[in-house]
């Protein structure tokens, strides 16, 4: 064996043992600036986001029989749309509308923690790293690059899209717009990165194990809070199914309007769900200025003629609706059930990371409180959605109630099963 294959076989013996990938050299690609990397996926991002919007605007125009729009208006209409699922408020006359569609929000955050992820490979900072450090701070070191890159590129793009929406019967502040896209485009891309560069295994395995499991229970619990809210709002929609029916009915818009307000109502289907994630932990959510829709209390005005509102409640809950309050704690005694399945520790700190898992609970339902918050018009539409602290609170209250109880029921049962 020549000195050159040995040395080749060597190296694959030690890639092998890191845990490296072993893809020759020369199907590797040469590292790019970062520059380029993040202009090339942040484009990208901006653009696969952009595109299904823009389509849909052009289809609910060409399909409605009047006369087609121009393609400046069809492009400045899809800015503000795409804009808005950011949420950069668009500034209507006296109206503010800042009500995001989450639907095509969750698109816009995939699509940027891909951007983040692909800038990390692109510039070499792939999962090939050995040796990744696992200090936070040689980590942000050497992330802030992809980071700073791709904000800034973003928030360029973001920039010129207000620019190019902003009319005079339409306003966006350009300025507010990069900062926007700006801080959205670092959180996520960062995200990506982190995980593209097989840096987060390092930073996550200096976490105390009992942390790790508070954090995956809090995940868990507030994705099940999240399914039974989408649950309960499809059930009150199909039991008012004939009110929404006649909403779609009053539009005199032809196949194309409908069809286009069926589209409108499914971007907007995640932030009614987190709207009933509110209404079940308790707190509930306002729909204009001083109104409120929770369990105990129900206040409200006129409401616009939108089919996915058919399902709002117009009076509190009896002694039986009462028991919708189970709801949010079955939900999270399941995040508890989980823990418990795929955990070893002994049951007084079992119960102990499940109660943790409130306060990354409560946070994580801030922050789609958030979400799920805005403004539709003037006056009594200009608050809509429920209060972050409430919602976090009450949020973080049912997981470290039901997590608990689930993860030691859990553990019971299974001792009580070996007997």
């Amino acid at each position: 064996m020549d000195e050159e294959t040995y040395t080749a076989a060597q190296r694959d013996t030690v890639l092998v043992r890191t845990g490296a990938p072993t893809t020759p050299a020369r199907k590797r690609q040469k590292p790019v600036s970062v520059l380029t990397a993040a202009v090339v996926t942040s484009g990208w991002a901006a653009l696969i986001s952009f595109a299904p919007v823009i389509v849909l605007v052009a289809a609910g125009w060409l399909l409605d029989g009047s006369s087609a729009a121009s393609v400046t208006a069809t492009v400045r209409f899809g800015a503000v749309a795409w804009l808005l699922g950011h949420g950069v408020p668009v500034q209507a006359g006296d109206i503010t509308i800042s009500l995001a569609p989450l639907a095509l929000t969750g698109l816009i955050l995939h699509r940027l923690v891909r951007a983040g992820a692909h800038t990390a490979r692109g510039i070499g900072l792939g999962a090939s790293i050995t040796d990744a450090p696992t200090d936070p701070r040689e980590v942000a070191k050497l992330l802030a690059p992809v980071i700073g890159a791709v904000a800034a590129v973003y928030a360029m793009i973001g920039g010129l899209a207000a620019a190019v929406a902003s009319t005079e019967g339409l306003t966006v502040s350009p300025l507010r717009a990069a900062l926007t896209t700006g801080l959205l485009a670092a959180v996520t891309a960062g995200g990506g990165a982190l995980a593209e560069s097989g840096l987060f295994g390092g930073v996550w395995r200096r976490v105390p194990r009992q942390s790790q499991h508070a954090l995956r229970t809090a995940v868990v619990g507030v994705l099940l809070l999240f399914g039974a809210g989408a649950a309960a709002a499809g059930v009150a929609t199909a039991v008012t199914g004939g009110a929404a029916g006649g909403m779609f009915r009053s539009y005199s818009t032809g196949v194309a309007g409908q069809a286009g307000l069926t589209v409108l109502c499914l971007v907007y289907t995640p932030t009614v769900a987190i709207w009933a994630m509110s209404y079940l932990v308790g707190p509930g959510f306002a729909f204009g200025v001083d109104t409120v829709v929770s369990p105990l209390s129900v206040e409200l005005g006129a409401l616009p003629g939108f089919p996915i509102l058919s399902g709002l409640p117009d009076r509190p809950v009896t002694w039986l609706g009462g028991l919708a309050i189970l709801i949010p704690l079955l939900a999270t005694a399941l995040a508890g059930a989980l823990l418990a399945r795929r955990s070893e520790l002994r049951t007084p700190r079992l119960a102990k990371a499940a109660m943790l898992a409130g306060i990354p609970a409560a946070v994580i339902c801030a922050l789609l409180a958030l979400a799920a918050s805005g403004s539709l018009g003037a006056e009594r539409l200009a608050e809509i959605g429920p209060s972050w602290w409430q919602f976090g609170l009450f949020g973080g209250l049912a997981v470290a109630v039901g997590a608990p109880v689930g993860a030691v029921g859990y553990r019971l049962l299974r001792t009580l099963r070996r007997r």
